[in-house]
C-alpha cells in the first residue's frame, strides 16, 4: 500500500491530513507549523523553502510574490525594499540599477534626467549639471560639448548661437566680444577684420565706411582725419596729397577736406600745401590752380600777384618779365605790346617827343630837328615843302 501523509494519536480512530502550512511530526502524532520563509501543501510531509522573489509568514500554504520595489532571497519571511537608485518588478529576486541618464524617483520608476543634467547608473537624483560650454538632452548619460560659434551656461539643455558682434571657440560658456576694428555675424567662430577705409566699434556686426575727409587702415576702430594739405573721398584707406597749385584745410577738428581747392589767380603752392601763400612777383603771372608763376613776355607787364600779363600801351615798351612798361624816348615810338621802340626818321620829316605811339610829320614851312625831336619853323629867307629835316634857301627877289 502507498504511504499516507497522516498523523494520529493513541486515542485516534481516524488518520487526518495536516493543513496547508503544516507537516506531520516525526512520530506522526501531531502537525508541525512551517517556519516563515517556508510553505507546505495539504498532505506534504516536509516544508519547502520559498524561492527568491517570494516570501511567506509562519504557517503559510503558499509563498507570495514580492511587490515591485522590493526583492527577496530564498526562504525569506519578508521582502526587502530596493536600495536608492535601484528598482524591481513583481517577484524580483534582486533589484537593478537605474541606468545612467535616469534616476530613482522613489516610486520604483527610473525617470529620465531633465535636459541639462545627467546621472551615473544607480542614481537617486540628477544632481550633476552640465558644465558651462556643454549641454545635455533629456535622459543623456553625459554632456556634449558646444561647437564653435555657440555657447551654453551651466546646466543648459542646448547650445545657443553667439550674437552678431561676438564669437566663440568650442565648449564656450559665453561668447567673446569682437574688438574694435573687427566684426562678426551670428554664430561666428572668429571675428573678421575691417578693411582699410572702414571701421567698427567694439561688438560690431559690420564695418562702417569712413566719410570723406577721413581714412583708416586695416582693423581700425575709428577713422582718422586727413591733415591739411591732403584730402580723401568716402571709404579711403589713405589721404591723397594735394597737387601743386592746390591746397586744403581742415573743415573742423573732426572733419578733413574731401577735395583740394585751386589757388587763386596770381598765387601758387607746392605739393601738399594747406594754403597758397606764394604770390607771383611783378613781371610774372599765375592762373587759377597754378603750381608756378609764368614770366610775362616782351611787350607785356604785370604787377605782384597778377593773374595775367597786360600789353604795354602805345608809346611804351618792355622786355620779358617786366613789372612795368618804359616810355619810348623822344625820337622813337611804339604801338601796343611793343618789345622795342622804333625810330622816327627825321630825314623824312618825322619827329616825336617821349612816350609817343606815332611820329609827328613836319609839314610845309617846317623841318624836323633831330636834336630837339620837334618840328621847327623855317627861318626867314628859308622854306620847306614838308617832310624834310632842313629848310631850303629862298632864291629870287625878296
Amino acid at each position: 500500500m502507498p504511504t499516507l501523509h497522516i498523523f494520529y494519536t493513541v486515542e485516534a480512530t481516524v488518520c487526518k491530513f495536516c493543513s496547508a502550512g503544516q507537516v506531520p511530526s516525526s512520530d506522526r502524532k501531531f502537525c508541525v507549523t512551517c517556519n516563515a520563509g517556508e510553505f507546505s501543501n495539504i498532505g506534504d510531509t516536509t516544508c519547502s523553502q520559498c524561492l527568491a522573489g517570494l516570501y511567506s509568514s509562519s504557517g503559510s500554504g503558499v509563498c507570495s510574490y514580492c511587490d515591485p520595489g522590493t526583492y527577496s532571497t530564498a526562504a525569506s519571511s519578508t521582502c526587502t525594499p530596493c536600495p536608492g537608485g535601484q528598482v524591481s518588478s513583481n517577484g524580483a529576486a534582486s533589484c537593478g540599477d537605474c541606468v545612467a541618464g535616469k534616476y530613482d524617483d522613489g516610486n520604483n520608476v527610473c525617470q529620465p534626467c531633465p535636459a541639462g543634467s545627467f546621472s551615473s547608473a544607480g542614481s537617486t537624483a540628477c544632481d550633476s549639471s552640465c558644465p558651462a560650454g556643454t549641454y545635455g538632452k533629456m535622459g543623456e548619460t553625459s554632456c556634449s560639448n558646444c561647437e564653435a560659434g555657440k555657447f551654453a551656461a551651466l546646466g543648459a539643455a542646448s547650445c545657443e548661437l553667439c550674437l552678431a558682434g561676438t564669437y566663440s571657440g568650442s565648449r564656450a560658456g559665453e561668447c567673446s566680444i569682437c574688438a574694435a576694428g573687427k566684426f562678426s555675424s551670428a554664430g561666428a567662430t572668429e571675428c573678421n577684420p575691417c578693411e582699410g577705409g572702414f571701421y567698427s566699434h567694439q561688438q560690431s556686426s559690420s564695418c562702417s565706411m569712413c566719410t570723406s575727409g577721413k581714412y583708416s587702415e586695416d582693423e581700425a576702430g575709428v577713422c582718422s582725419v586727413c591733415v591739411a594739405g591732403r584730402y580723401s573721398g568716402t571709404g579711403a584707406s589713405s589721404c591723397a596729397i594735394c597737387a601743386a597749385g592746390k591746397y586744403s584745410q581742415l573743415v573742423s577738428e573732426t572733419e578733413g577736406a574731401s577735395s583740394c581747392t585751386d589757388c587763386d589767380a596770381g598765387k601758387f603752392s607746392s605739393e601738399g600745401s594747406e594754403s597758397c601763400s606764394g604770390s607771383c612777383s611783378p613781371g610774372t603771372y599765375g592762373g587759377p590752380g597754378s603750381s608756378v608763376c609764368v614770366d610775362c613776355g616782351a611787350g607785356t607787364y604785370s604787377e605782384a600777384g597778377a593773374a595775367f600779363c597786360i600789353n604795354c600801351p602805345g608809346g611804351k615798351y618792355s622786355g620779358a618779365k617786366a613789372g612795368l612798361c618804359m616810355n619810348c624816348v623822344a625820337g622813337k615810338f611804339s604801338g601796343n605790346a611793343a618789345a622795342l621802340c622804333e625810330t622816327c626818321v627825321a630825314g623824312q620829316g618825322y619827329v616825336s617827343s617821349e612816350g609817343q605811339s606815332q611820329c609827328e610829320y613836319c609839314g610845309a614851312g617846317k623841318h624836323a630837328d633831330s636834336k630837339s625831336n620837334t618840328c621847327v619853323n623855317c627861318k626867314k629867307g628859308k622854306f620847306s615843302t614838308g617832310g624834310l629835316n632842313t629848310c631850303g634857301e629862298c632864291t629870287g627877289p625878296v
